[in-house]
């Protein structure tokens, strides 16, 4: 067997004979009453994709570090106040860590080389490690309703990142860096507290979407003609 699904059981602890199924690649925990993770789980050494998404977690086994095979990681909407140590999980795409507790991302997400989808969103997160910036195959990063006020200025560096959503963030000033990001196509800025735009964000080549409602923006810029002439579509 190479994949199994609980979903939706009553199960708030994990049944002992799953962690003797090791050739398993695929494991769906999600929405099942889970209140611990045990450290077996680190047995399922051929796991592809694991999700424990709503449950009742509010910390997770150190071994969930060790199943390097992982290419998709869904732990959103468990109260977690903090992450383990993920950084040996290199071969992980998509990491939803969205709805919980984190105060704040920890160092090692650089590490994460291949990642391609990184969802953050709904965290009470204030600020973000410059070594996010190493995320170089990061193709779509969700931010949204956080305490976020700032971007490091290693988000330069997101050359492959197409989509960003900062939508309910209290970001107020978008960098300049934000103009560097040359495959963006798509860029949410509903309800950031902003009054003005970088003049950067007129250089994007790729920019197909920009999202600017529920902010103060006055005046609004005259490049946004510009870019609605590109094939732009601009919400204001």
């Amino acid at each position: 067997m190479s994949k199994l699904s609980l979903r939706g059981q009553n199960l708030p602890t994990v049944p002992p004979d799953i962690f003797a199924q090791t050739e398993l690649e695929q494991l769906d925990l999600g929405e099942i009453g889970l209140t611990v993770l045990p450290d077996a789980i680190g047995a399922l050494t051929k796991l592809r994709e694991l999700c424990i998404a709503t449950n009742a977690l509010t910390a997770l086994p150190a071994t969930i570090g060790t199943l390097t095979r992982l290419e998709m990681l869904d732990l959103s909407h468990n109260p977690l106040a903090a992450l383990p140590d993920l950084s040996q999980l290199t071969r992980l795409r998509f990491l939803y860590s969205a709805g919980q507790r984190l105060a704040q991302v920890p160092g090692w997400i650089g590490a994460l080389r291949a990642l391609e989808y990184l969802n953050l969103g709904s965290n009470p997160i204030a600020a973000l490690p410059e070594s996010i910036g190493e995320l170089s195959a990061l193709r779509e990063l969700r931010l949204e309703e956080m305490q976020l006020g700032s971007l490091p200025t290693s988000f330069a560096k997101l050359h492959a990142l197409q989509e960003l959503s900062l939508r309910k963030t209290r970001i107020g000033v978008l960098p300049d860096c934000i103009g560097a990001l040359p495959s963006l196509e798509m860029l949410d800025l509903r309800s950031c507290g902003l009054r003005a735009l970088p003049d950067t964000l007129a250089t994007l080549p790729r920019l197909r979407k920009l999202d600017l409602r529920w902010n103060e923006i006055d005046p609004m810029p005259r490049w946004l003609d510009a870019l609605l002439g590109n094939g732009c579509r601009v919400y204001r």
